[in-house]
Parts: structure tokens; sequence; C-alpha cells
């Protein structure tokens, strides 16, 4: 694996080149501060999201081997973003969306493909939302591939386009992550929609005022992920206010 070494990135630099981007997603929409039933912490989702390339004949994907962004007070989580199910609120009807993939994965020197559940997990506000504290019943397959496991959210009134609250503290008794979806259903509501996006983090930053900290991804000891052609990358920030990111990342390829 490219990744194994250092000499093997600079090798892969220097044959394949590398993927480098400035990329500044915005929400300008702010976020509806989140409550003990819906997240705890205020959480908003940034647009565009960032779609891997086509990287080349043989490439089989790219690693992130630098992550950071430039925001003020909060954190971001930088993730490989899934769409699990939707749910149009006027309607109570349920879509389903896709399941979190199988991928490969890079952890204390072992490198496997393994059958992935959320890292995160965030049920997000993609119309704003008419309802007086909806509770929202999530019904998933957890980590271990567990059916019909539920966890419910109670909202507050009228959360705004792209809020994003964090469903993994709602989750049942001992379950960890999220494999898929399989129902949303809400008490109350008239207009909008809420679709829950699964999460494989590739990069965070921790800011105060403008001062971004960030650890590079082949640093930390947090799994690393093959991004592939076509997968998307999404900003997470952790705050009620809005404002542009300025993220930029450095990637290699993986061949």
């Amino acid at each position: 694996m490219i990744i194994d070494s250092l000499d093997g990135i600079i090798k892969s630099a220097q044959e394949k080149g590398m993927m480098h981007r400035l990329w500044c997603p915005l929400n300008d929409q702010g976020a509806t501060a989140a409550t003990s039933t819906c997240g705890y912490q205020t959480w908003g989702r940034y647009l565009p999201s960032f779609t891997i390339p086509s990287m080349g004949a043989g490439i089989s994907g790219a690693w992130m081997t630098r992550f950071s962004s430039v925001i003020g007070n909060s954190g971001v989580v930088c993730g490989l973003e899934y769409s699990l199910g939707t749910l149009t609120v006027s309607t109570n009807a349920f879509a389903a969306g896709v399941s979190m993939p199988t991928k490969t994965m890079r952890l204390n020197g072992i490198t496997s493909s393994v059958v992935t559940a959320t890292q995160r997990a965030f049920l997000v506000a993609t119309a704003a939302l008419t309802a007086a504290t909806p509770t929202i019943t999530i019904t998933y397959t957890n980590q271990a591939g567990t059916l019909n496991r539920t966890a419910t959210l109670v909202l507050p009134s009228n959360p705004v386009k792209n809020t994003a609250f964090d469903i993994i503290p709602h989750l049942q008794s001992g379950d960890t992550g999220i494999r898929a979806v399989t129902g949303i259903s809400t008490s109350a509501g008239s207009a909008g929609s809420l679709v829950v996006y699964g999460l494989l983090v590739v990069g965070t930053t921790n800011a105060m005022l403008i001062n971004s900290v960030s650890v590079d991804p082949i640093l930390t000891t947090m799994p690393l992920w093959l991004m592939e052609t076509n997968e998307t990358l999404t900003i997470y920030q952790a705050a009620t206010n809005y404002q542009t990111v300025w993220c930029a990342f450095s990637a290699v390829a993986e061949y």
C-alpha cells in the first residue's frame, strides 16, 4: 500500500501527482440549536460538497494526507458522506437511500476491506421544516448487522435548512453506528425534508477565533479511508452561526 510509508507517499506523488484542493463551502442559514433530545451539540451542514474526481486507469482511490480549515470558534468534521434515507415531512413518506459501503481501511499498520458503519450520523433538514417539536423515529440496522433498531429524536420547532442533528447519542443501548436506515417517520409537520447522512471521517479541525488546529490524517490513530471516484466529501461545523469554511486538503493515489 502506498500509505505504508513516507517513501510510498512520495513515490505516489512523483509518479501520479497529488490532488490539492482549496474548497470553500458555506452554510448561509445558520443552524437551529440542538437540545438534549436531539444530539446535545449544534451542527450545520456546509455546501457544496466535493466529489472525488476520476483518477485514471490503474488507480483504486486516494488517501487524504493533509486536511486543514479556517473558521472561527468551532470544530469542523470532513467526511465521506452517504445518504441513507429521506423523509418528506408533508406526507410522512420515507425513501430508502444507500447502505454504508464496503471500504478499504488502514488502521494500526493493517490494511483491510471492511463492511462499514457510520462514524458520525446526522439527521439533516435539507429543506426548512414547518413542524412543532416533531418526534422523529429512525429504524436502522446497527454496526453488527442487527435489524430493526430504533433511534428517537425530538427536534425543536421549525429547524432551519442545513441544521444537522447528531443521531449517535440516541441509538439503542450498545449501538455505536448505523449500516442502513430502513425507516424514518415524524409525529408532526406540514413541510420540509429530513435526510439521514452517514459519515466516514477523513479530516477534523478545531479552531478558536481564526487559529485552526488540525492533525494531518496520516498522523492520527483514527482509521484512514480510501476515497474512491464519485464519492462525496462534506463539511459539518459544530456551531449555530453561518459563514464560509476555508478548507484545504491533499491526497495521493493508491495504485
